[in-house]
């Protein structure tokens, strides 16, 4: 969406959750669009069945309105009220039938996607990632326009402008960093603390805002022969991911982000949707992979 299309919209709503089971992936994506509106003086409204989760995580300047099990009619009564002049859709549950009512009730509708699970019914589809343009799209009605590959990843200002700047690798390789997004789903950190045992690091831990885990976190990094730093929703993530030798992360938005600051990647896909950007980064040699569910060990890679 250009910059001439934002100044035009004056009141934007915004469709997303998130939460530990969810996962924070969708909200952070969505931030950075809201962040442009806003600089524009747009009032942005988010529709959320995750109230509290949204309302933590995301600009100040934001309304959150929540949403209960009538989700689809609050939803279509709170458009016809408010007008707004775009909805921006990142969320699973926006089937195509949903989608043909959204359309129909709003002059803009933007779908945030990652794959093709459903047919669409929008005026603009964004799919920022690495594999979004060799996918088979289907729509209805007029063709979406498409804004779709890593040009259009919606990524946060502060990681654009570290990608300018050189990485200070070391080598051997003296600090890591292990992220796993905003809950870290399946509770994977605590193994991944345990594989850096006997390694003279320093590591860097971030701890997400919907991580139900810490206590196991902490366990695990007094029992590891390493030099562990927990951080929780650590403001400075961007630098930290650019001083890092490596990281091991999951395989979302995070992985973008670390490819920008130039940090070596361990890759580990925590749900199916990460597994098409774990194959192609995997392909182009752009992140060291694990599979799912494989015995981890970071020995191979240092």
């Amino acid at each position: 969406m250009t910059g001439e299309q934002r100044n035009g919209i004056n009141r934007l709503a915004v469709r997303v959750d998130s939460s530990p089971k969810v996962g924070y992936g969708h909200l952070m994506r969505v931030n950075v669009l809201a962040r442009k509106f806003l600089q524009h003086g747009c009032d942005i409204t988010y529709l959320t069945r995750t109230s509290s989760a949204v309302s933590k995580t995301s600009p100040s300047q934001v309304n959150v309105y929540q949403l209960s099990e009538r989700e689809v009619e609050e939803t279509l009564n709170w458009l016809e009220i408010h007008e707004p002049g775009a909805l921006l859709t990142d969320s699973y549950m926006i089937d195509t039938p949903y989608q043909r009512k959204l359309c129909e009730s709003v002059p803009i509708l933007i779908t945030v996607t990652d794959d093709t699970r459903f047919t669409l019914c929008s005026d603009v589809n964004i799919n920022g990632n690495i594999h979004a343009t060799e996918l088979d799209y289907n729509w209805i009605g007029e063709k979406p326009e498409m804004l779709l590959g890593t040009d259009y990843l919606l990524i946060r200002d502060e990681f654009q402008r570290l990608a300018d700047e050189d990485p200070p690798w070391r080598d051997p390789p003296e600090q890591a960093l292990i992220t796993f997004g905003g809950s870290d789903v399946n509770s994977v950190t605590p193994d991944i603390i345990y594989s850096f045992d006997g390694f003279e690091l320093e590591v860097n831990v971030v701890i997400g805002p919907g991580f139900s885990n810490e206590t196991e976190i902490i366990k695990a990094a007094r029992k590891t022969d390493a030099n562990f730093n927990l951080l929780r929703e650590p403001e400075n993530l961007p630098r930290l991911m650019f001083d890092a030798d490596f990281a091991v992360s999951a395989v979302g938005n995070t992985v973008y982000e670390l490819l920008l600051t130039g940090t070596p990647v361990i890759g580990i896909p925590q749900s199916n949707n990460q597994l098409p950007i774990f194959e192609e980064l995997s392909s182009r040699d752009a992140i060291n992979a694990i599979e799912i569910n494989s015995d981890v060990s970071v020995d191979e890679f240092i």
